[in-house]
């Protein structure tokens, strides 16, 4: 560690903005500021962004800390507290930062895991620092952290959009109504952003292991020490780590490379039936931002390009990654309250309303919901499924929301226990794609249907329908074989 007195003046070149703007076009916003007459490095705060590739805020702070002839240091805010987050999420998490830690090392980019909240650590690890780099969140969690260091910090800021294929102001200024309406937008300018961010340059000037940092971070810890006791940090046990699911880039590859291989082909026509399990299973890596939208589009465009038979599933792939994951993006981003049942748009909340008192087939318990113990065998093996593996398959997804509408007679609370449940088991859970998913089972994003008992116009889900659609019983067969 090191005080204010071992800053020294190591720059006299400016934050190459011109050039930043050339390259990342309209996915860089710089905040103006007053860097410190003595500079020492450059902080790049990696939050959403934990890879290596195609990764927009590293790709600007590598850039940055050459051209101005500084140390680059990447810095992460470990928050034990983090709203919903458990043992679960945080092991998946670590492994990706383990993953980042050493490939960050192979360029000549230190990585400290701080454990400290940002508004904490932020404006200790930038002590001397020219300008502070980062990336862009979507939840209001993520959202406030950068407001507020906004307030605190006078130092030039750089932030870019990393983690979706078009810029979220880019794509629309308000909350679109469906798919439909947000679709076209996307459209027009999708190939102007699925290019990849150029190979990464090392640093030309970077600190020797020796040295001390130029920074006192609040309580620095190597990311592999606090997976091996997680306890220790204030993580709670709600839902313990997963066997079989690894989190980082490299793994995120792998299973990248997998649908290639096996599922992509038949992703357009087989990946609402569970019992096939044809579905990417990239969403916990998109989560944690061990993937990039952008290189997996690129992989599935290149693939359908060297094999035609792979086109349609192509075209499905990328509606689901593009479209329906940033509309998911856009409903976050203007709907305050995103994540609670006040989301659900206001023809369908009368509606739902209307029908409290309708006569349920069952009731449940929640303690019997989370148990996984109703007379719905689909249902129960969603929701085993879930503690198993942290996992959904989507269609499954919709169904057991679906349900909780025809066992709850309280709409809402059907609403926020999904949420709970979606939010502690689920991987991905925290995500705008959850909470939009959660919503759509309530009518946003869709529109009414016919008057029914239990549902009234919302777009009903049935065992019926599971049966005559798909092949259930395999999907029985291998969520029991989980257990």
């Amino acid at each position: 560690m090191s005080s204010d007195s071992n800053i020294k003046p190591q720059s006299t070149r400016g934050i190459p903005k011109d050039e930043l703007k050339r390259i990342f076009g309209s996915r860089i916003e710089f905040i103006p500021g007053r860097p410190p007459r003595e500079c020492s490095h450059v902080l790049l705060w990696v939050q959403q962004s934990v890879r290596i590739s195609d990764n927009h805020a590293l790709a600007a702070a590598v850039l940055t800390a050459n051209t101005m002839e500084l140390p680059l240091y990447a810095y992460f805010c470990l928050v034990p507290a983090y709203p919903g987050a458990n043992a679960r999420h945080f092991a998946f998490l670590l492994q990706g930062l383990i993953d980042l830690e050493q490939s960050l090392e192979k360029l000549g980019i230190p990585l400290i895991v701080d454990i400290a909240s940002p508004k904490e650590g932020i404006p200790k690890a930038v002590k001397g620092a020219a300008c502070l780099v980062c990336d862009t969140g979507y939840t209001a969690v993520q959202r406030l952290w950068r407001r507020n260091l906004g307030e605190r910090l006078s130092l030039p800021r750089i932030q870019l959009e990393s983690d979706i294929v078009v810029p979220s102001h880019q794509a629309s200024d308000k909350a679109e109504y469906s798919a439909a309406t947000l679709r076209p937008k996307l459209q027009r300018l999708m190939d102007l952003y699925l290019a990849p961010v150029s190979r990464q340059p090392h640093i030309r000037h970077h600190r020797r292991r020796s040295e001390p940092l130029p920074f006192s971070p609040i309580r620095s810890v190597p990311p592999a020490a606090v997976l091996s006791n997680m306890a220790e940090f204030g993580i709670k046990d709600t839902a313990g780590p997963l066997t079989g699911l690894y989190g980082g880039e490299r793994e995120a590859r792998k299973c990248l490379d997998r649908f290639l291989s096996r599922n992509l082909r038949h992703f357009h026509d087989s990946r609402n039936d569970p019992g096939l399990n044809m579905q990417s299973e990239l969403s916990p890596y998109l989560h944690f931002g061990h993937l990039s939208p952008v290189t997996a589009a690129l992989a599935v465009m290149s693939a359908s390009r060297d094999e035609s038979e792979l086109k349609e599933g192509a075209a499905a792939f990328l509606e689901q990654l593009i479209v329906r994951r940033e509309l998911a993006i856009n409903f976050c981003l203007h709907n305050p309250s995103y994540n609670s049942p006040e989301a659900v748009p206001d023809w369908a909340q009368k509606n739902l309303d209307e029908h409290r008192g309708d006569e349920r087939p069952e009731l449940y318990s929640r303690e019997q919901l989370i148990a996984a113990e109703t007379g719905d065998p689909y249902w129960n093996a969603a929701q085993k499924e879930l503690l198993a593996t942290g996992k959904m398959h989507g269609y499954m997804r919709m169904y057991w929301g679906k349900r909780l509408i025809e066992w709850i007679p309280d709409w809402r609370e059907a609403y926020k226990l999904l949420l709970e449940l979606n939010d502690t088991y689920s991987i991905d859970g925290r995500d705008c794609n959850g909470y939009a998913g959660i919503a759509w089972i309530f009518g946003r994003h869709d529109r009414p249907f016919p008057e029914r008992p239990l549902f009234g116009k919302i777009r009903p889900m049935g065992a019926r329908g599971l049966k005559r659609k798909f092949e259930m019983d395999l999907y029985l067969e291998r969520i029991s074989r989980l257990s």
